[in-house]
C-alpha cells in the first residue's frame, strides 16, 4: 500500500531523452533573456538541463550552434527565430 507522500511513478513525465524540439524551445527561452556578459555556455547548459530534466553534455555542439546564432543576432534576439534543424518540418 502506497502513501499519499509517494510520487506516482511516471506521473506526466516524458519517457526517454528530450527531443531537439523541446531542447530548442527551452534553450531559446533562456537565450532571449540571459546576460551574455556574465553567463557562460556551461551555465546555460546547466540551466537547460534543469529545465528539461536531462544531462546536456551530449548536446554541446547543438547548443553552441544556437548560442552563436543568438550572439550573432543580438539586436533582434527577443524575436529571433531559432535555427532550423535537419529534422524540422
Amino acid at each position: 500500500m502506497s502513501t499519499a507522500a509517494e510520487p506516482a511513478a511516471d506521473a506526466g513525465a516524458p519517457s526517454g531523452p528530450p527531443s531537439n524540439k523541446l531542447i530548442k524551445e527551452k534553450l531559446y527561452a533562456i537565450l532571449r533573456t540571459v546576460d551574455f556578459q556574465v553567463t557562460t555556455e556551461k551555465a546555460i547548459r546547466k540551466q537547460l538541463a534543469e529545465e528539461v530534466g536531462a544531462d546536456m553534455d551530449g548536446h554541446k555542439a547543438y547548443i553552441r550552434r544556437h548560442v552563436e546564432h543568438v550572439v550573432e543576432h543580438m539586436s533582434e534576439r527577443e524575436t529571433l527565430e531559432p535555427l532550423a534543424d535537419e529534422d524540422d518540418e
